[in-house]
């Protein structure tokens, strides 16, 4: 099974929960091959694996923390959306419930939000499964009055098309496997006549993780 060609444009992901794990710029330069008898339920379970995630164009981050509702915190923990430009970079983390933020100091000074400062930028964490602390309130006057738009990345577990801020332009993207016959396959020998499925696909997803690793900086 052979991945097609991902999109020119960069993904933006979160890996960790330390805030200085702003979201940056990763193309993916690693591909996962799986080889699986034809015609057999591994093949179309692997084939029926489609990623999508969407680019939502003029979004105020005023507007996604008041879409981004206590009810949403709670409920979409596998959504994540992210931006990052010259300006600065921002994440909100579905699973953990936090908003993060990483601008430069003259920024940082203008908008007045209290952050900690990392190698002369300053990175803002704001609780959103609670509205009521003054770093909430605070961020939210803050940024009301922030004019500037992003390009919005969402990504999400189940439906990308949920998020309400995509009533604004945006495009979907997927990235789909591409099956591909082999006919000059050498299949090893001593394996097991019968496979156990559940251990089958842990397995496989052990290598998945591996290649999300590698994504990230690491040699493997």
């Amino acid at each position: 099974m052979n991945v097609p060609s991902l999109p020119k444009k960069s993904l933006k992901l979160h890996t960790g929960s330390e805030p200085d794990h702003i979201p940056l710029p990763t193309i993916f330069t690693r591909r996962l091959e799986v080889i699986v008898p034809a015609h057999s339920p591994h093949e179309a379970r692997l084939g029926a694996q489609v990623a999508r995630y969407a680019i939502t164009s003029g979004v105020r981050l005023a507007d996604v923390l008041s879409s981004y509702t206590a009810e949403e915190t709670r409920t979409k923990t596998s959504t994540s959306l992210s931006a990052r430009d010259e300006e600065g970079a921002w994440l909100i983390d579905g699973q953990l419930g936090i908003f993060l933020m990483k601008i430069p100091k003259e920024i940082y000074q203008t908008l007045g939000i209290s952050g900690k400062e990392t190698d002369g930028a300053y990175t803002i964490q704001v609780d959103l499964k609670d509205k009521t602390t003054k770093q909430y309130s605070r961020a939210k006057d803050a940024l009301a009055g922030w004019s500037k738009v992003w390009e919005v990345w969402t990504i999400d577990d189940k439906d990308v098309t949920d998020p309400p801020m995509l009533k604004l332009p945006h495009i979907i993207k997927k990235v789909e496997p591409e099956t591909v016959l082999l006919k000059d396959v050498l299949v090893p020998s001593g394996l097991p006549l019968v496979e156990d499925e559940d251990e089958a696909w842990i397995e496989l997803f052990e290598w998945v993780g591996m290649c999300t690793i590698g994504a990230n900086g690491s040699p493997r």
